[in-house]
């Protein structure tokens, strides 16, 4: 035999009950997008071939430091001794996240975010720490023009080489120990992952510098070699395959947003409540 609630206990659990009809259950899912120039891809399946993603060596020393290293097709980064100091700057348009949560009329929690470069030959012989950062405060007051960017003058509020933003990931290795071909991946953080969502809450692009620890000291050569986007200036024949482009992984979830009841709604179910306990308590005596 079940036991009697008293009119106290029905108010509550229709009250519960009500609550969860009006508000609803809310759910999410991940997925993941990979940014690459030539290859936008969205849960392992490519949704464009045009996507552009701007990567350039800004490259300092006397000979370089007003010249537009784009041609090159080269990531160049670290200290090449007393020839000069070599940043590799970043750009990822991360706005297609945005549009599929707006058409889902959802909101984004970014779970990871890495980037990957993939070595273009064997560089020099030092152990050293290479830095990712965030391009400047990584608004658009530090984009940067591939195709006119120098050491000298970055572009926007760049100072010379780009400006050191918050240090998102990090990475050691000794160049002359990598071949042509492996994958350097700078991992996820909490840093990096808040970067990611200020971009999207920004103008949807993530900006990012690479530099080594060593950058500044001419007597230290510890340079790295990356593939960019573009072909090599030795020819079309060392040119880097779309799959060797830069790409930025980024793993997030799109939650439903929370379904809250209107003020009026709420002064409603309070009325109810108040009217459905002064019945039951009325029913309740007369028995």
């Amino acid at each position: 035999m079940n036991p009697t609630k008293n009119p106290s206990q029905i108010l509550r659990s229709s009250i519960a009950t009500f609550a969860l009809l009006f508000l609803g259950s809310s759910g999410s899912h991940a997925a993941t997008f990979v940014f690459q120039q030539g290859d936008l891809v969205k849960d392992g399946t490519t949704v464009s071939t045009s996507f552009v993603a701007p990567a350039v060596t800004l490259r300092g020393g006397v000979a370089y430091l007003n010249t537009n290293q784009n041609n090159d097709g080269r990531i160049l980064v670290g200290q090449n001794g007393g020839t000069g100091p070599q940043n590799g700057a970043f750009a990822f348009d991360l706005s297609s996240i945005n549009a599929v949560a707006a058409a889902a009329g959802e909101t984004v929690q970014i779970n990871s975010v890495s980037l990957t470069l993939t070595v273009q030959g064997a560089g020099q012989n030092l152990l050293s720490t290479y830095k990712l950062d965030l391009l400047g405060n990584g608004s658009s007051a530090y984009n940067f023009n591939e195709a006119t960017a120098t050491w000298n003058t970055p572009g926007g509020s760049n100072v010379a080489g780009g400006t050191l933003g918050t240090n998102l990931s990090s990475l050691s290795f000794n160049p002359s120990t990598q071949s042509a071909g492996t994958l350097d991946t700078w991992a996820s953080t909490s840093a990096f992952t808040t970067a990611a969502t200020n971009a999207l809450a920004g103008d949807g692009v993530l900006r990012l510098i690479l530099t080594s620890t060593n950058v500044g000291d001419s007597s230290k050569t510890d340079l790295a070699k990356f593939y960019a986007n573009d072909p090599l200036s030795g020819g079309a024949s060392a040119s880097p395959t779309v799959a060797e482009h830069p790409y930025l992984s980024v793993d997030y979830t799109l939650v439903e947003p929370e379904q809250v009841p209107e003020p009026s709604s709420f002064a409603l179910m309070a009325v109810s409540g108040v009217a459905m306990l002064a019945l039951l308590r009325r029913k309740s005596q007369k028995a």
